[in-house]
């Protein structure tokens, strides 16, 4: 692929969290990331710049949309279980554990 290419990837994210989202992104190795407008702008873990907008991933690079909503999810599904008491441990790649803490 010509290095001038830029790529499109659609993913259903109108309804993210652009705080939230940003932490998917940091998680990813994500770099100097910002929100503006309603537009976050960041560099991939290699540097590449991207950006999501409406849905949209636009980035120089090849993108895995699918990891960016794995990594979204699990950071919604870590705000969720501290809201509501639980505690959330990773104890291997894809499997989490939850335990509600006494009252």
């Amino acid at each position: 692929m010509p290095c001038n290419t830029v790529q499109t990837t659609t993913v259903n994210l109108q309804n993210a969290n652009l705080d939230m989202l940003a932490e998917a992104v940091a998680a990813l190795g994500g770099q100097s990331i910002r929100e503006e407008r309603g537009v976050l702008y960041f560099n991939d873990a290699w540097g590449y710049p991207a950006t999501i907008a409406n849905g949209e991933v636009t980035a120089t690079r090849a993108f895995d949309a699918s990891q960016l909503k794995r990594a979204y999810s699990a950071v919604v599904v870590k705000k969720a279980a501290k809201t509501f008491g639980w505690t959330f441990t990773q104890t291997k790649q894809g499997v989490a554990q939850f335990t509600r803490r006494a009252r």
